[in-house]
């Protein structure tokens, strides 16, 4: 998380992170398993370090005639808050699309965007039919997401 903005860091700090973080994630575990997610290495280091997080995002909105909105995006990796929202048919309809299993790893609302991570520490975003390439790591994804950049949209397919 070096290379992550400093207010990228401080909106991290005041949800609870830090870079020493380190949560018992083994009751979580079989509730993904039991909504049909694969709690690969990956999944299974990076919520040892995100889980119960709830992030808000400031954002500034443009709107017509050059005036601007404030509101606020939240980026939640709550197990307990989606548990059940999905299925194990959802997300293996995704698995399906992107070619590898999916461990359900977060909710970002400023998008209504369901979130995955690959084994290989990729993670994206699905809501609906279309799905967003977050980052190649959980850090990554985490740094794009509260960002707003370098979110890259996925082919249909």
């Amino acid at each position: 998380m070096a290379t992550a903005p400093q207010e990228v860091l401080d909106l991290l700090r005041a949800a609870g992170w830090s870079p020493t973080r380190e949560v018992d994630i083994a009751p979580y575990i079989p509730l993904l398993e039991e909504e049909g997610s694969t709690v690969s290495d990956a999944a299974k280091a990076f919520l040892q370090r995100y889980v119960d997080l709830r992030i808000p995002i400031p954002r500034e909105i443009s709107l017509p005639e050059g005036r601007t909105m404030q509101r606020t995006e939240t980026l939640m990796f709550d197990v307990m808050f989606f548990n059940g929202s999905l299925g194990p048919e959802v997300i293996a309809m995704k698995e399906q699309r992107l070619h590898t299993p999916l461990c359900q790893i977060g909710f970002w609302d400023g998008h209504q965007t369901w979130l995955f991570m690959a084994p290989s520490g990729d993670v994206y975003g699905v809501w609906g039919d279309s799905i967003i390439h977050c980052g190649s790591s959980g850090d990554e994804a985490v740094i794009n997401m509260i960002s707003g950049k370098n979110i890259k949209q996925l082919p249909p397919g």
